[in-house]
């Protein structure tokens, strides 16, 4: 099972998550945040948080679920201790990667505005449980 798993090509075949299901959703929130009026209730901040919850909330999935992470005891269940597992991973991925030199767009951010940024970020994915 494992080794299927990391095949690129079982991973296109069966898994929806991919850059043009990020780029799709993304889209759809956007959409959503500025065609209902709903950014006139939201500070920058809150938009960008939103924005960027939706391009990182399935990065690196697994093509599994999180029930089948915790029945099995995979790596990611110990680290995250059955809760929320592939979703603290999306996000604990997701800012690793800002974590490398040259890939942080968000490094022009006050310290308090990206802590904000964070907080909301890691709400908005958390709450896809």
């Amino acid at each position: 099972v494992e080794e299927g798993l990391k095949s690129k090509q079982w991973y296109q075949r069966r898994v929806r998550v991919n850059a043009e299901y990020g780029a799709d959703v993304l889209i759809t929130t956007h959409n959503l945040i500025t065609l209902t009026g709903f950014a006139s209730w939201l500070t920058d901040i809150e938009i960008l948080s939103l924005l960027f919850s939706a391009i990182i909330h399935d990065v690196e999935h697994t093509g599994t679920t999180n029930n089948f992470h915790i029945c099995t005891g995979s790596p990611l269940t110990i680290m995250y201790n059955d809760r929320s597992v592939l979703e603290n991973h999306h996000i604990s991925t997701a800012y690793r990667y800002l974590e490398q030199a040259d890939c942080n767009p968000f490094d022009k951010l006050s310290k308090d505005d990206f802590r904000e940024m964070r907080g909301i970020v890691v709400e908005a994915v958390l709450v896809l449980t």
